[in-house]
């Protein structure tokens, strides 16, 4: 008789906490975005929202916003104290404004879970990141997307093109290895004498808006640079002044410029739309909630998207974007492997000192020790350095951070589509 009261109430508490689990309750929260005063704007939050939006309204879930009335951190406060109170299954943030809310967060209320979208918990700007396990942080594959922006360059026809970065940060490094990997990838798909093809890459110093930006994309427009791609916003703005002078095309890797203006070709973005429901399958569907930790999304996840109206190519199309991604996606195409995964500083000044003394072999940039990516066709690419100063040599392996990791064994293939922008 007791074991059978015993199995009895072991199956009542089993039921409940798969329906808490599951979102079942119909009066449960199951997502809600946090937001500061400006609320969802911008293309990564509006893209995330509808993404929530499309996941929650298959599945017959509630979700909710909730809108910071000042950067204020008492008004930050207030609004995770309301998600606790209002028990939110999964609160989700996104950008670096969110950093520091979501560290006091995830400190006050050890029973909510947190999903921050590009950015990790700091106490405090520039801080190191302090993940808990009730937090999960989604950073998206920065070499692929470099990869799908020098892949479209040269499958569109252009052989003189520049990568322009502000500093040698890590995902700078992958950004730029993904890229001229994608030049390399494109050009033995096509069978492209590589001497017919020019690789620059201008290195800064700054990620600051200064005249000198312009100067320096002038310069290179009229040396035959066809198209300057960067992952710096800063940057692109100058450059897109420069390329509507010159008449030329400018590209950004990272975020999202498509509709800035007709000089901008396309722009290489995380999708966070797409990956939402593989995240979602992740998170509850399969219990693979990463507390804890960052997940990268790349191909594989649905988590890169060309943003691109396709009007400005030569002939490279949505179709062609579809097909690349899909070889990303299934492993036909790799954008960047490492030895390593390295956050120390002694990583970024390895980075540092790589992005100095870049070499490309083969269809990969040799960035000092780190391995060139395995499976690409050897396209023999020679790279042009227009950096000041002398190249050196790394005496520690280039390593990337969470947002250039290869994305996990356990991810779901998916097929990746391309999004074109409206003008």
């Amino acid at each position: 008789m007791k074991k059978t009261i015993l199995s009895a109430l072991s199956a009542a508490l089993l039921s409940a906490l798969l329906l808490t689990g599951c979102g079942d309750d119909p009066n449960a929260i199951h997502y809600a975005i946090l937001t500061g005063p400006a609320g969802i704007t911008g293309t990564a939050l509006t893209e995330l929202s509808k993404g929530i939006d499309q996941t929650a309204t298959e599945r017959t879930w509630r979700t909710q916003n909730y809108q910071s009335n000042s950067d204020d951190a008492g008004d930050f406060k207030a609004i995770f104290d309301k998600a606790a109170e209002d028990k939110v299954q999964y609160v989700v943030c996104q950008g670096t404004e969110m950093e520091t809310p979501v560290y006091a967060a995830q400190e006050a209320h050890h029973g909510s879970r947190y999903i921050l979208f590009d950015g990790a918990p700091r106490p405090q700007a520039g801080a190191e990141a302090e993940i808990r396990k009730n937090t999960m942080c989604v950073a998206y594959d920065a070499s692929q997307m470099g990869f799908v922006a020098g892949y479209a360059a040269v499958k569109d026809g252009m052989r003189n093109v520049t990568f322009m970065t502000g500093s040698a940060d890590s995902a700078s490094v992958s950004a730029l290895t993904g890229f001229v990997n994608g030049v390399g990838y494109a050009a033995a798909e096509l069978g492209v004498g590589t001497d017919t093809i020019t690789l620059n890459r201008e290195y800064a110093g700054s990620r600051d808006l200064t005249p000198m930006r312009m100067a320096d994309a002038l310069k290179l427009y009229g040396a035959g640079t066809q198209l300057i791609v960067t992952d710096v916003e800063n940057i692109a703005t100058a450059v897109e002044q420069a390329a509507s002078d010159a008449g030329a095309k400018v590209a950004t890797v990272g975020f999202d410029a498509a509709s800035d203006s007709d000089a901008v070709l396309f722009s290489v973005i995380p999708d966070h739309a797409g990956s939402v429901e593989w995240l979602q399958k992740q998170i509850t569907d399969k219990r693979g909630w990463k507390g804890g930790s960052t997940v990268t999304c790349g191909a594989k996840q649905n988590g890169i998207e060309m943003a691109s109206s396709y009007k400005g190519f030569s002939s490279y199309t949505a179709s062609d974007t579809d097909s690349i991604l899909k070889a990303l996606a299934d492993g036909k195409a790799v954008a960047y492997q490492s030895d390593t995964d390295s956050k120390t500083e002694s990583g970024s000044a390895a980075a540092s000192a790589s992005m100095r003394g870049l070499t490309a072999q083969g269809a990969a940039v040799t960035i000092t020790d780190a391995q060139p990516a395995a499976g690409n066709p050897q396209s023999g690419i020679g790279f042009t350095d227009s950096t000041p100063g002398t190249a050196e040599s790394a005496a520690e392996p280039v390593t990337g951070d969470d947002s250039a990791a290869e994305p996990s064994a356990d991810s779901t293939a998916s097929s990746a589509s391309s999004r074109a922008s409206e003008g």
